[in-house]
């Protein structure tokens, strides 16, 4: 068991250094997305969190797509690249994972900040193991923090 705690403390800080964050214009929302452990799962998964104010809105909440007769989409995979662009009402990421090196499965989230919202979604590179796939579900989690209603009721009272 100590052996288990010790290893996932050594790779905590190596999934921390995969998070990319994206904020809205006005700086007032924030999207970070990173790889992390859920609990208590023994493998990585994708996950992000919004943050309004420096306060959570959505705590930590995990994606995934199931694919027919394979393991899940966001589970197990490493950061490839990213990049931050900027529009005239919003800041955009596109953050790029690939899954378990060795299948070489591609999954890409794009996400989209503005000052009274966030858009995300998932893109589905062409890949040899994924040439013609079929979603039989969606693993994305939306949970919602505590105050999450207290901080958008101040942000319409203002």
């Amino acid at each position: 068991m100590r052996l288990i705690s010790a290893l996932i403390l050594l790779l905590y800080p190596a999934f921390a250094q995969d998070e990319r964050r994206v904020a809205s214009p006005d700086g007032q929302i924030e999207f970070r997305i990173r790889v992390a452990l859920p609990e208590p799962a023994a493998l990585n998964q994708l996950a992000y969190q919004v943050t309004f104010h420096g306060k959570p809105l959505i705590d930590t909440s995990f994606l995934g797509l199931e694919i027919l007769y394979q393991p899940v989409l966001g589970a197990k995979l490493g950061l490839l690249s990213s990049h931050i662009s900027k529009a005239d009402h919003y800041q955009s990421l596109v953050a790029e994972y690939m899954q378990d090196g060795s299948t070489g499965r591609l999954i890409n989230v794009e996400v989209r900040v503005y000052n009274d919202g966030v858009a995300f979604r998932y893109v589905v590179p062409k890949s040899n193991p994924l040439e013609n796939i079929r979603i039989e579900n969606e693993d994305t989690e939306f949970r919602l923090a505590k105050n999450a209603d207290a901080l958008t009721r101040d942000r319409k009272s203002t």
